[in-house]
């Protein structure tokens, strides 16, 4: 036997020795499958093999020609022809090879088809049944559905008069059915507009998707009653609790008696830091501009109901100040406050001697 086929046997000894010894590194669970029966339409980046791998697959396929084939291959995972399970690969595939995109982006990689949820009922007898109807099943299904269009009855009947039904005034929708149709979508349905900005600062979170979900609620006339109809329950994104808490509307407290302690916390002046953290402690679903909208409106509540109080102790003080300080109110038709009033004591004693002068007092910048 000559020394170039003694050669050729060694290297081949060789190399399944070396091969048994030093396998490559393993991938992600159903990466050859997912890439081979093009299951997943993300392009996932694959670990470049050494050169060697390539060889010792070859060498472990020729071994086994004659053995039977099995579900499995030589990459050590389950046959591409087989369908089995490639739904769950894929999943898993995505989650161990995806880690540096955004939310928005990875649900959309992860889901291949749209995704059905449940069919809205078809009539309601007013708007606001419809509405309480309308905010069960939003929180019922996890979905957020914004309105898209209204459409008036004046707008309606102007479309109606240009055309033959518009000759009839039977067919003109009455002012009682007003709006007579409104457009829902999802909220990831919105169209993309042009961004004015120079990319200086991009967006880290984009909510559009071009997601097809969508709805007509409108009056039928013959029925007397509103109609859901044209509808697509259908979305290109994720629909499930962990994506529906992200959503503002799905935010806020949901204990009384959490949201009772942190208005006494409002009440007393507490730091937002302090109020964040103790909703946290007790598991709330709020971030740090919740609590900075809930502090503004809390402000904006007490300006406005504490007015008259702070008005009235403004001028219980002023005439406990000196005896001789007067003050008026006079109030309007509608009984509430018109004019203040206000006269000191100095002011009374320099109208005593200088009586031809009249002496007004007004408020600042008010004149």
């Amino acid at each position: 036997m000559g020394p170039g086929v003694g050669g050729g046997h060694a290297d081949a000894a060789t190399a399944r020795t070396d091969g048994r010894g030093t396998s490559p590194q393993r991938r992600g669970p159903g990466l050859s499958d997912t890439l081979r029966a093009g299951a997943s339409t993300v392009p996932l980046e694959v670990e470049e093999q050494p050169d060697d791998y390539s060889m010792e697959h070859s060498i472990q396929r020729d071994d086994s020609d004659t053995a039977p084939r099995s579900q499995e291959d030589g990459y050590g995972c389950e046959n591409p022809d087989s369908t089995d399970g490639i739904e769950e690969e894929d999943g898993e595939a995505g989650r161990h090879s995806i880690s540096d995109v955004s939310y928005e982006e990875e649900e959309l990689r992860n889901d291949v088809g749209l995704v059905a949820v449940e069919p809205l009922q078809v009539w309601h007898s007013s708007w606001e049944s419809w509405q309480a109807y309308f905010a069960l099943y939003c929180q019922r299904t996890m979905q957020v559905l914004p309105v898209k269009e209204t459409m008036s009855r004046t707008e309606r009947n102007k479309r109606l008069k240009r055309t033959k039904k518009g000759e009839d005034d039977s067919q003109m929708v009455p002012v009682s059915m007003d709006p007579y149709q409104r457009t829902y979508i999802c909220t990831h349905g919105w169209k993309k507009r042009k961004s004015r900005s120079e990319g200086s600062r991009p967006r880290q979170h984009i909510r559009l998707t071009n997601c097809p979900f969508r709805f007509i609620v409108q009056w039928n006339l013959a029925r007397g009653e509103l109609q859901v109809k044209n509808g697509t329950y259908s979305h290109n994104h994720r629909v499930s609790a962990s994506a529906y808490a992200t959503y503002p509307t799905s935010r806020g407290i949901a204990d009384p008696l959490v949201g009772a302690h942190v208005e006494g916390m409002l009440a007393v002046g507490a730091k937002r830091s302090r109020i964040y953290d103790y909703l946290l402690d007790h598991d709330e679903n709020v971030i740090q501009s919740d609590v900075d909208n809930l502090v503004r409106s809390h402000s904006s509540s007490v300006s406005t109901v504490d007015d008259n109080d702070a008005t009235a102790r403004e001028i219980a003080l002023f005439a406990a100040a000196d005896p001789e300080n007067v003050s008026s109110v006079a109030e309007t038709d509608a009984g509430e406050s018109g004019v203040i009033s206000l006269a000191t004591a100095h002011m009374r004693r320099v109208f005593g001697r200088f009586s031809e002068l009249l002496l007004v007092d007004c408020s600042h910048k008010t004149n």
